[in-house]
């Protein structure tokens, strides 16, 4: 989040109508925690939607080129920690759970017999004696 922010306050530096903005952000990235951050946010839409349309415009276009390239560092990781796998055709027969969000373990022994990751912490008491294999998504979910 810090390489957008300075991305964010290095952009906005040749526009003097969001001067103020450009100086919250940069005393937001002083602070360890980004106190502020949501404050500044909303200051800049308040300034940026009192001006015309052709200075959104230019002010759009340079932030984009200075923000795009920043942006696909940071996905891996934020869509790590918000995203599970989903198992949309699977039910859990240790508990029930249907879908099984997470990891899928299905028995590579018996046609149909699958398990979530917590039964799979349990398998030995729940399907003993049997061999397990990962399972691909169907697709990912929010958390």
């Amino acid at each position: 989040v810090r390489a957008l922010l300075n991305s964010l306050v290095e952009a906005l530096e040749p526009f003097p109508q969001l001067e103020v903005s450009r100086q919250a952000f940069a005393k937001v990235l002083e602070d360890p925690e980004l106190s502020g951050f949501g404050t500044a946010v909303v200051e800049m839409a308040q300034l940026f939607t009192g001006l015309s349309v052709q200075e959104q415009r230019d002010i759009a276009e340079i932030c984009a080129t200075h923000l795009l390239p920043v942006i696909p560092r940071l996905l891996p990781g934020w869509i790590s920690r918000r995203c599970e796998e989903v198992h949309a055709s699977a039910e859990c027969d240790g508990c029930r759970l249907h879908p099984i969000a997470g990891t899928r373990w299905k028995c590579i022994q018996c046609e149909n017999y699958d398990l979530c990751q917590e039964c799979y912490d349990r398998r030995g008491e729940l399907h003993p004696g049997h061999e397990f294999a990962v399972v691909e998504p169907d697709f990912l979910g929010w958390k």
